[in-house]
């Protein structure tokens, strides 16, 4: 969880947008500097266009493992059907997948709300790196076949999973081509696709593109978003989770952000990072690696001193 109380002292900072830019990228640098970390990218994106974009070791706009950032898409994916009008958050899961619990809805899938738990891919994960097959459905089957506990959120890759096979159950459609043509072809992102080494996982991990287009599909997806308009659930703090990241509100301003990281012992990691700025700018950071314990919440915040000053 992000230090709420850093950025609450935080927002009513008033320095001038170029500032903010070269505060972020100073922030950026500090910290692949003092964190053990591979090639990294940065954007920032505000108004619907970039604003920065950098890179260490590979070219800016590299695509790059998305890890638990991909659940955005997915939620994404969601909304989307929910505007066709082929997926209601507050019905029954088992009015699409017959053999879901009773009482387990969409909105608590989206909120990781419904009691699916323990995690049964923590303990899958590492198998299925390198693996072309789609490992989503036979996830979901296995957390839906097992009896709830009591509702409350516990975070879940689970939830997402069993949303991936929700997409293909009302679509009849694969879940990337049907995530993609809703999701990234209204933004006309080029870079989205199927991560060739985690692609296993594809709605709770899966995805990769450059930081570039992740900034751009954060802004378009949260910026102007009314949080009340989708299902989200208290996690502490002041804070709440939905659509599929983190958020909370204070002082006029939404601060919406999530952190992802792929490490299996000794597979090369990888990790990502966006924060969203309501109003203001929304930062994607990707890396390849695996930093110690305390590098996200460094990036964090360090990367929220840089926007909030």
């Amino acid at each position: 969880m992000r230090p709420l109380a850093l950025a609450l002292g935080l927002l009513a900072g008033a320095a001038g947008a170029e500032d903010r830019l070269a505060a972020t990228e100073t922030a950026w640098r500090d910290w692949y500097g003092a964190h053990r970390v591979g090639d990294t990218s940065l954007a920032v994106a505000e108004d619907g266009a970039l604003r920065l974009s950098l890179a260490r070791s590979v070219a800016p706009g590299r695509p790059a493992a998305l890890a638990s950032l991909s659940k955005a898409v997915t939620a994404a994916c969601i909304a989307a059907l929910a505007g066709e009008g082929r997926v209601a958050y507050d019905t029954a899961l088992s009015e699409y997948i017959p053999d879901a619990p009773a009482g387990l809805t969409v909105a608590q899938l989206l909120t990781h709300g419904g009691g699916l738990w323990p995690d049964g891919t923590q303990a899958s994960m590492w198998g299925w790196v390198n693996d072309p097959e789609d490992r989503h459905r036979a996830a979901s089957e296995a957390a839906l076949a097992r009896p709830l506990e009591s509702a409350g959120y516990r975070y879940n890759n689970e939830n997402y999973a069993v949303l991936g096979h929700l997409v293909e159950a009302v679509t009849g459609e694969d879940f990337e081509a049907a995530c993609t043509a809703r999701v990234f072809a209204p933004l006309a992102l080029e870079t989205p696709a199927r991560s060739a080494r985690y692609g296993a996982f594809l709605p709770w991990g899966g995805w990769e593109m450059s930081a570039e287009d992740y900034a751009l599909f954060a802004e378009a997806t949260f910026a102007g978003t009314d949080p009340g308009a989708f299902p989200s659930a208290p996690v502490g703090r002041g804070a709440r989770y939905g659509m599929g990241a983190f958020f909370f509100e204070a002082e006029g301003l939404r601060i919406t952000w999530h952190t992802g990281l792929l490490c299996f012992g000794s597979i090369d990691g990888a990790g990502a990072y966006f924060v969203q700025i309501a109003p203001g700018p929304t930062v994607a950071v990707t890396f390849d690696g695996c930093p110690g314990e305390g590098a996200l919440a460094a990036l964090d915040q360090a990367l929220l001193t840089a926007l909030l000053q």
